[in-house]
């Protein structure tokens, strides 16, 4: 089989998979129409959505600043492809309790790629740890990179 026979087949299950779908279900049609698209983007950039977020990071920002990190992450799910992360709205809110509570210790259960990481690091008194864990390898060593890259691999430990 050729990659063109093998391609036609898999845009034509999709496309039946998807009239089903739609039939049935017209919110999980477009769940469903944004995982296709996702994975065809991933295939055809050869990098992961997450890949991307820190190609974006490690180009637009500025090294050893949180916050540049932050605000680059905040541009790139604003202006290019969603992601899952606290965002700049929210983010605003999660700085307020922070500052309020002043841990000096503190547990992450999910990093994904490390944005709220380095949104809640950077705030940390001198000292302080936090722990962040994070169950899908991929993700973990791409938000080590971005903690890395935001200078605050001496208070975040993934």
């Amino acid at each position: 089989m050729d990659s063109c026979t093998i391609i036609f087949g898999i845009i034509a299950f999709l496309t039946a998979t998807l009239y089903i779908t739609y039939k049935r279900n017209r919110g999980m049609t477009k769940i469903y129409m944004q995982e296709i698209w996702q994975t065809i983007k991933n295939v055809f950039l050869c990098q992961s959505k997450e890949q991307r977020v820190l190609a974006f990071v490690q180009k637009n920002a500025v090294r050893g600043d949180p916050q540049s990190v932050i605000d680059n992450i905040d541009k790139y799910c604003s202006q290019r492809e969603w992601a899952m992360n606290v965002g700049d709205q929210k983010g605003l809110i999660l700085d307020k309790i922070v500052k309020e509570t002043n841990p000096s210790v503190l547990l992450e259960l999910g990093t994904y790629c490390g944005y709220s990481a380095v949104r809640i690091g950077r705030l940390l008194k001198p000292g302080a740890r936090f722990y962040t864990l994070e169950i899908n390898p991929t993700f973990a060593a791409i938000a080590k990179q971005i903690i890395e890259f935001a200078g605050l691999k001496d208070k975040v430990r993934t």
